[in-house]
């Protein structure tokens, strides 16, 4: 990923309530099974939150700010 010379960005993660946890590693579980999603090593990091829909589930979403600030 070209980054233009800045160094690799994390962010400092929020705290997510036990059910939290487990419905993000769920969701993520899912994406990985569906090939949408690939564990990565690499040193970016983002904070994770969790948006209710209209229907009553949540989504996961990603806060990528701080990346695209630099991209």
């Amino acid at each position: 990923m070209d980054t233009q010379g800045f160094l690799s960005c994390r962010t400092i993660p929020s705290k997510l309530s036990l059910w939290e946890e487990v419905e993000v590693k769920k969701q993520i579980d899912a994406l990985v099974a569906l090939g949408k999603m690939k564990p990565s090593t690499l040193d970016y990091a983002c904070k994770v939150i969790l948006l209710m829909k209209k229907d009553g589930n949540h989504q996961f979403c990603g806060d990528y700010r701080l990346l695209n600030l630099q991209t």
